[in-house]
């Protein structure tokens, strides 16, 4: 999967659940761009659903912000 088609998911996602994305915004926190905890759990899921692809628990915590997800997602995908 290309990392193109990876930002194109994000962005469905995150239009879906009315939160910003755009990529000016992929290194800045979650929390600066108004995604809470309840949000992003929730993208979580969605992450994993639309990829195909189970996050570990171990590791949620340390996704802050969309290029930290994107590069998880491209870890997972290989």
């Amino acid at each position: 999967m290309k990392k193109q088609d990876i930002l194109n998911g994000l962005k469905e996602i995150s239009k879906e659940r009315n939160v910003k994305f755009d990529e000016n915004s992929l290194n800045k926190p979650f929390k600066e761009i108004g995604i809470d905890s309840l949000t992003g759990i929730s993208m979580i899921m969605d992450v994993e659903s639309k990829f195909g692809i189970t996050i570990p628990d171990d590791k949620l915590t340390s996704i802050k912000n969309y290029a930290e997800l994107i590069k998880m997602i491209e870890t997972l995908i290989k």
